[in-house]
């Protein structure tokens, strides 16, 4: 088995971030690393909402939501014979803020040889994915609290 972590310190609600990650069909505004998700069988994020998923230099693959516990995790994961993915999706409160923790686990008979092959694309992509998710939801959390702060003044 092998598993890629990435943790991030986001100055956002957690309601905003969970909003950000569940509109999953609109990553690709926010990431470089996706080109294209469309869910299959859901029009919202549940567990069984099965995802196809288009990113840069991977073949399309169909994923699973495997659990969801709102406003604090999801994983979604292919599975094949020989080799599992499952991408997990955390936020946890901090002092500041909160802290998003994004993993890719692989397992199974190919796991260490893809995790080898693919390892350097797959730390970059999840730099890439948690930073994109950071400004996407700190510019949202800050467009709301602008919005507030015009809505009060002008009441």
């Amino acid at each position: 088995m092998k598993i890629f972590i990435r943790e991030i310190e986001i100055q956002a609600s957690a309601q905003t971030i969970w909003k950000v990650m569940m509109d999953v069909e609109s990553w690709n505004l926010w990431t470089t690393t996706v080109t294209h998700i469309k869910m299959l069988n859901a029009s919202k994020m549940a567990v069984g909402t099965k995802l196809q998923i288009e990113q840069l230099n991977l073949p399309k693959a169909t994923w699973k939501v495997d659990s969801l516990d709102p406003e604090q995790e999801f994983t979604i994961a292919k599975r094949q014979p020989f080799l599992s993915v499952v991408g997990g999706h955390e936020i946890a409160r901090t002092t500041t803020g909160h802290r998003v923790t994004l993993s890719l686990k692989f397992s199974g008979l190919f796991a260490n040889w893809v995790a080898k092959k693919y390892g350097s694309m797959m730390e970059s992509y999840l730099d890439t994915e948690a930073m994109g998710l950071k400004r996407a939801c700190e510019k949202l959390d800050e467009y709301k609290r602008k919005d507030t702060e015009i809505r009060t003044a002008t009441v």
